[in-house]
């Protein structure tokens, strides 16, 4: 098996991926907007758009999230981020 890097970023002198895929393994991380001037909601809904590329370009699904790391500046902001999670997770896997 090979080690397939998505969206490889050498710009500070260090070989970086954003996604990393080997086997039926794949490492996402380090994802933030691309717009960061929109409200928490729609920045998450940017991210995942994101994560939903990488998913597909490695032929993964939203059914093979194993674990998911989100940062939020402002636990206030936690409930808006949370409906657009809810949204966009697997159903079954919010409840196994």
């Amino acid at each position: 098996m090979s080690i397939e890097r998505l969206d490889i970023n050498d710009a500070t002198g260090a070989i970086t991926s954003r996604c990393v895929a080997y086997g039926d393994m794949v490492h996402i991380g380090g994802i933030t907007a691309r717009d960061t001037c929109g409200d928490v909601a729609a920045q998450m809904r940017d991210i995942l758009d994101t994560v939903d590329g990488y998913l597909s370009r490695t032929g993964a699904t939203r059914t093979d999230v194993l674990t998911v790391q989100v940062w939020i500046k402002d636990m206030a902001l936690f409930a808006d981020m949370t409906a657009v999670w809810n949204d966009w997770v697997d159903p079954c896997l919010l409840y196994t």
